[in-house]
C-alpha cells in the first residue's frame, strides 16, 4: 500500500443508489472503500459528497476525517465535484498520484480490477504530465455509455498497453456504437488517474463548457420567449447555477 497516492471517491449525485445493499451485504460505497483499501491508505482517501444525503453519509463515513469528506451544498455534476475535491486534497497533503473513483460502480473481481489501477497510478508517477483513464473493453455496440476511441500508443513502463485518446464518443447512436465497437474502441469508465494539480484543469475545462452550454440555452430560451419583439437581456455566467 502506497503512501505516495490518494484518492477521491464520488459518492454525490441525486440518486444516492451508493448507500444501497444492490448486490450482496455491503452498500456499493462499502464495496468501492474495501476496494480502493487495497491500494490506497484510508488516511489518503477523499469522498466527495452532497448534503442533501447527510443522512445516508455520516453513518456511512463515520471514523472518517473531517479533513477528508468535501461536501457540495448542492450537486452541479461530476467535474464540479471532482474539481473540489481536489482543491481539499491539494490544501490538505500533497500527493504523487491521484486515483478518482466513482462509488456506484459494481466490479466482480477486486484483486484484477486494483491491479489495473495500481498500474495506472505506477505509469503516471513515472510520466506526471499525463492524465490516464481506464477503459473497458466493449461486448456490445451500447448507446447509453461514453466511448473512448484510442489513438497512438504512449511509450513508457506499464503492464498493460496505454493509448493516446483520440476522440470520445458520448451515448452515440446505434450505428456509431456498432461502428466503434467493431473498430475496438473501449467504454468510458470515468476513472481516472493522475497528479491532481494536472486533473484540475480537465475539470475546469468540462464546468467551463457546462456553464457555456446552460448560457446558450439561457440566451435560446430568453429570445424565444420575447420573440421579434426585443433582444433579450445580458445573461452573466455568475448569475447561472
Amino acid at each position: 500500500m502506497s503512501q505516495d497516492w490518494t484518492a477521491v471517491i464520488l459518492a454525490g449525485g441525486d440518486r444516492p443508489k451508493q448507500f444501497c445493499r444492490v448486490l450482496g451485504s455491503e452498500t456499493l460505497l462499502e464495496q468501492t472503500r474495501r476496494r480502493v483499501g487495497r491500494v490506497i491508505a484510508p488516511s489518503r482517501t477523499f469522498f466527495s459528497v452532497t448534503h442533501r444525503h447527510e443522512d445516508y453519509y455520516r453513518p456511512a463515513l463515520a471514523g472518517v476525517s473531517r479533513r477528508n469528506v468535501v461536501v457540495q451544498p448542492d450537486n452541479r455534476g461530476t467535474a464540479p465535484a471532482i474539481l473540489y475535491a481536489l482543491m481539499r486534497l491539494e490544501a490538505v497533503t500533497t500527493s504523487v498520484a491521484t486515483a478518482i473513483f466513482p462509488s456506484d460502480h459494481y466490479v466482480s473481481d477486486d484483486g484484477a480490477f486494483m491491479a489495473r489501477v495500481e498500474s495506472a497510478l505506477s505509469f503516471v508517477s513515472q510520466r506526471p504530465d499525463l492524465v490516464v483513464l481506464l477503459g473497458i473493453a466493449a461486448d456490445r455496440p451500447e448507446i447509453e455509455y461514453g466511448w473512448i476511441e484510442p489513438g497512438d500508443p504512449v511509450a513508457g513502463s506499464s503492464s498493460w498497453p496505454v493509448y493516446r485518446v483520440q476522440r470520445f464518443w458520448e451515448k452515440p447512436t446505434a450505428d456509431v456504437a456498432q461502428h466503434l465497437s467493431g473498430r475496438g474502441c473501449l467504454w468510458n469508465s470515468l476513472l481516472r488517474y493522475g497528479r491532481s494539480s494536472g486533473q484540475t484543469a480537465p475539470s475546469h475545462r468540462a464546468q467551463r463548457a457546462g456553464l457555456d452550454r446552460r448560457v446558450r440555452r439561457a440566451r435560446s430560451a430568453a429570445g424565444h420567449r420575447l420573440g421579434d419583439g426585443g433582444s433579450p437581456k445580458r445573461l452573466r455566467r455568475d448569475r447561472l447555477g
